[in-house]
């Protein structure tokens, strides 16, 4: 990533709202756990993820002013599976 730049894909925030732990508490374990990890990922998504994602975008836009960013998604949300 640089000033010549023209063409970058991002998939960001899956980790950082720990969709692979929340995916191992609930296919094993009971229900309430896995609303309750179904919960604290939805707050880290709501709570932390936007600003973590606006760093990342202002790092892209300094390093690659240029650059058209594609973001890409995730799975379903987890409401939608809910």
């Amino acid at each position: 990533m640089n000033n010549s730049t023209s063409l970058l894909s991002v998939s960001a925030g899956g980790n950082d709202i720990g969709s692979t732990d929340i995916m191992g508490v609930c296919v094993p374990q009971s229900d309430q756990a896995c609303i309750h990890a179904v919960d604290e990922g939805t707050s880290k998504a709501r709570n932390q993820l936007p600003g973590q994602l606006d760093q990342l975008y202002s790092n892209i836009e300094s390093r690659s002013p240029q650059a058209r960013v594609m973001v890409l998604g995730h799975l379903p949300s987890f409401d939608a599976i809910a």
